[in-house]
């Protein structure tokens, strides 16, 4: 339980409690755990991609000859692993491929070919046979492949912008969530402000009965002993009567709210619990230019915005990077062999090589370019935003501080207000005692002291709440963590 000993409960244990059962802090700590595995997702993309392809063709010659087959099979496959590098910017590829081709329809012939003296005559015949190739080739090769930018993307760095602008996404993500949760708390603190307050109202509608309840007989046993008129007991009653229903009333807000308390922290025990908070303590307050200080220096807000601001400026560098060139350069090895027995080709016996250059560039690129500027506009734009969002903060800030000063002032003239309700109640029964006053100014001096501190309760419960609204204001409400 995190309520402490004697059924009291503070207000950073109520704290303590929605942080740990509300639904909502929940809901708002898997924000940035969402855009953490977007970032993962961009971070996959340097993983080696596996692929794999097969094929079979079959093809009829129309015209066969003596040295063209009828059919023509061909069937083989592929397996091919690449990856990115994004350290480099270059992109390796891994493969390898066998083929088969079956020639159908081609045999062995012979020819006659005349046998010739020095003056090309015909001397004699000689007969050719000739053995065509065999029907059946095996053939595979083994390549890699590396291309590598030198320009563009040299070093990675448009493959890493998804990466990075997710990162400082999850962050802005997680601001975010701390303000809804802050927000969440502010609320209901302000509640549980009020919670306290109805403790210190229903505490003196109970001493305003106790008291009409002690006059009440008090002039009862003066009336029977006939030193009073009928009409003190009447007034003394109507007098118990009204503190009945006041303090029933404000009973009855006191459980609402505590039910309410109960529910919203999901923990029953706060039905058995009161508040404990020192509803009269005067906080020390900061000067507007320390609390400027602090906002300049901790505002989630502002800080939101600065980590916007670098989203931009990521993507400004990636648009900067498409105004330059491609230019690549290739390189590839190609280890082959082929042969009539699939174990024979299968043993690379030969190497090729293939170095290349390849380079391309959009002869005005205005698209990129055109982004950089929209680039520099959305920065220039967040600047003036920041300014914006610090002046209403401070002018927020210099508002609440204002008002808390004012109120130190109202709370300092009620505590004399009070006194001196206290004063003229006890002059007046001195006096009605003595004969010499009426049940009247007695019963309303009682109710002008009750209503003196009611109005001390209501402004300090309103000083508070503004220094709590002071506190999430400057971001300091919410513990720093609450995974």
């Amino acid at each position: 339980s995190l309520i402490s000993a004697g059924n009291e409960i503070s207000q950073q244990e109520f704290f303590d409690m929605l942080i740990e059962n509300h639904p909502l802090i929940k809901q708002e700590n898997l924000s940035s755990k969402i855009e953490d595995k977007n970032t993962e997702y961009y971070q996959g993309s340097q993983d080696w991609l596996f692929s794999g392809s097969s094929h079979m063709m079959s093809q009829n010659q129309l015209q066969p000859g003596a040295f063209s087959p009828e059919r023509i099979n061909v069937s083989g496959m592929q397996l091919q692993m690449s990856r990115p590098f994004w350290n480099t910017g270059g992109r390796l590829s891994l493969s390898w491929a066998t083929d088969l081709t079956n020639q159908h329809g081609l045999s062995p012939f012979s020819m006659v070919l005349p046998i010739l003296d020095d003056n090309l005559n015909i001397i004699g015949v000689n007969n050719l046979d000739l053995q065509t190739s065999s029907q059946k080739f095996y053939q595979s090769n083994l390549s890699v492949i590396y291309s590598q930018p030198l320009l563009q993307n040299y070093k990675g760095t448009l493959d890493r912008l998804g990466m990075e602008s997710s990162e400082i996404a999850s962050d802005i993500a997680d601001i975010q969530a701390l303000e809804n949760q802050e927000e969440f708390l502010l609320g209901n603190g302000l509640k549980f402000l009020d919670w306290v307050l109805l403790s210190e109202q229903k505490n003196i509608a109970t001493e305003r009965k106790k008291l009409a309840d002690q006059q009440f007989e008090q002039t009862t046993r003066k009336r029977e002993s006939n030193l009073v008129d009928e009409i003190d007991v009447l007034r003394s009653k109507d007098a118990v009567l009204i503190a009945d229903q006041v303090l029933m009333l404000i009973t009855a807000q006191w459980k609402g709210l505590q039910a309410e308390l109960a529910a919203i922290t999901q923990n029953h025990e706060i039905l058995d619990s009161e508040p404990q908070f020192d509803l009269f303590a005067v906080v020390p307050l900061l000067t507007i230019e320390q609390g400027s200080k602090k906002l300049k220096s901790n505002s989630r807000i502002i800080s939101a915005i600065s980590k916007q601001k670098d989203i931009i400026g990521i993507q400004k560098i990636g648009n900067n990077e498409l105004i330059k060139p491609n230019l690549y350069f290739n390189s590839e090895v190609l280890l082959k062999n082929g042969d009539d027995s699939y174990s024979d080709a299968f043993l690379p016996k030969k190497t090729d090589y293939n170095l290349s250059l390849q380079f391309s560039v959009p002869l005005n690129n205005s698209s990129a370019k055109s982004r950089v500027a929209q680039n520099d506009l959305q920065i220039y734009q967040l600047e003036f935003a920041t300014q914006n969002v610090l002046l209403n903060l401070e002018s927020a800030l210099t508002n609440l501080l204002m008002q808390l000063a004012d109120f130190e002032k109202i709370l300092d003239m009620n505590r004399q207000q009070i006194e001196t309700a206290k004063n003229k109640t006890a002059e007046e029964l001195i006096r009605y005692n003595q004969g010499r006053g009426d049940l009247t100014f007695v019963i309303q001096s009682q109710d002008s002291e009750a209503r003196a501190r009611l109005s001390y309760a209501q402004n300090a419960a309103t000083y508070q709440g503004l220094n709590l609204q002071v506190t999430a204001l400057l971001d300091e409400l919410l513990p720093q963590n609450i995974d």
